[in-house]
């Protein structure tokens, strides 16, 4: 089922009254309230275990909460079945993940490929995904060749970081959420990422929200939020 078109005015990331509690040991979270704009870069500054990676959970629909409202892109993920809340991810929301989480025997072509697979709007925004797929990886600086027919396995950390977000960018995902993608890279190499990922959010319009514990990266964003300042945690009994 196709999820209905929103209005432009409507936050990228809206979250309320939040609440998420592990059964295994009563540890809690809870956010009151948390909006990312559309097309805002926001970074989201804190400490391992602060709880950054169970709010990115949250906004994808991996994880719900056990109170409180999570709405993206004017969707209450609430109102959606597990199944639905996977196609909406897939359609609306490109991940890239800390360490990347590509299929280390497919080639860099195939890993960006996966980023339409179940995702038929995102496939429909592309004219000729063959050409999307060749166009991304050059604007991200993975050179035509031998790189892009490699298997990811046989990539450096670099240009694995370039494939995996350039299957997140591909078909054009309204959200952009990076789960400290830049943590493996020397600082040459984080600027130069985030120079190449910026422009193409620039010609897609994307909302990005990135979470780092380097606040070095700070300069480059809209807005910078400490985990402090929207979550809090208490330990299990």
């Amino acid at each position: 089922m196709s999820e209905t078109k929103r209005p432009a005015e409507t936050p990228a990331i809206s979250l309320s009254n939040i609440a998420f509690t592990w059964t295994e040991t009563g540890y809690r979270i809870a956010v009151d309230r948390f909006d990312v704009r559309r097309a805002e870069r926001v970074l989201l500054l804190g400490r391992s275990g602060g709880g950054k990676s169970t709010l990115l959970g949250l906004i994808c629909g991996i994880s719900t909460p056990s109170a409180g409202r999570v709405e993206i892109l004017g969707t209450d993920l609430a109102t959606l079945s597990a199944g639905r809340r996977d196609r909406f991810r897939a359609e609306h929301i490109g991940v890239i993940f800390q360490m990347f989480n590509l299929l280390p025997y497919a080639s860099a072509r195939e890993n960006v490929r996966l980023g339409l697979a179940f995702a038929p709007g995102r496939t429909a925004r592309t004219a000729d995904p063959e050409s999307a797929i060749e166009d991304l990886l050059t604007r991200l600086a993975l050179p035509d060749g031998d790189l892009r027919r490699r298997s990811a396995s046989r990539l450096s950390t670099g240009q694995q970081q370039r494939v995996a977000a350039a299957r997140a960018l591909i078909g054009a995902p309204e959200l952009i959420v990076a789960d400290e993608p830049t943590s493996a890279l020397d600082t040459d190499s984080q600027e130069r990422f985030l120079e190449l990922l910026f422009a193409q959010l620039d010609r897609q319009g994307s909302s990005l929200l990135m979470v780092s514990h380097d606040d070095r990266l700070a300069p480059r964003f809209d807005r910078v939020v400490r985990t402090e300042e929207i979550l809090r945690s208490e330990p299990g009994s």
